[in-house]
């Protein structure tokens, strides 16, 4: 495995949050990558938990808009209410899922590094509860939050797609 396909990671769990930071490089340009963050069909592809996704006001590139997005998480479909907190093509995407129990942030960072692209994810997630506020105290590193697979997916689908020339 050569250095470009290695995935970076860090990890600062405190008392109230859990975050994550990964990145990947990918075979192809920021704006075919940039796509695939953004369409709800080509997510399919490699967000495999997404069970749907639907807008309730704007759309997937307009900052503010509201969404619902149904996950699978263990063996159970959970509805996020969801916003688009920054757009900027086709560089950057931040979104917030929140259910009652916690919001997840979400901030995709694009930069060409010639043909390829480099993918940066950071995820943030607010626990509301001091239950799960003192499991993730006690066990560090929340593994639910995505991170290297879920970047893996991305490369993958977005290398394996025919929008790579």
């Amino acid at each position: 495995m050569n250095q470009a396909d290695k995935t970076r990671s860090s990890i600062a769990p405190t008392s109230n949050k859990s975050s994550k930071v990964v990145e990947v490089d990918v075979g192809a340009s920021v704006d075919v990558v940039f796509d695939f963050l953004v369409d709800p069909q080509r997510m399919r592809t490699w967000a495999h938990d997404v069970d749907e996704v639907r807008f309730v006001s704007g759309g997937p590139e307009r900052t503010g808009s509201i969404f619902r997005q149904c996950l699978r998480e263990e063996e159970q479909l959970v509805e996020y209410e969801g916003e688009v907190l920054a757009c900027e093509r086709p560089s950057h995407l931040r979104v917030s899922l929140t259910t009652s129990r916690r919001t997840l942030e979400v901030d995709y960072v694009l930069t060409a590094r010639g043909s390829q692209a480099r993918l940066q994810l950071r995820t943030i997630v607010h626990e509301r509860s001091w239950v799960q506020r003192a499991l993730s105290t006690v066990f560090g590193d929340d593994h639910s939050l995505p991170g290297e697979t879920h970047l893996a997916h991305v490369k993958r689908a977005v290398e394996d797609s025919r929008d790579v020339s």
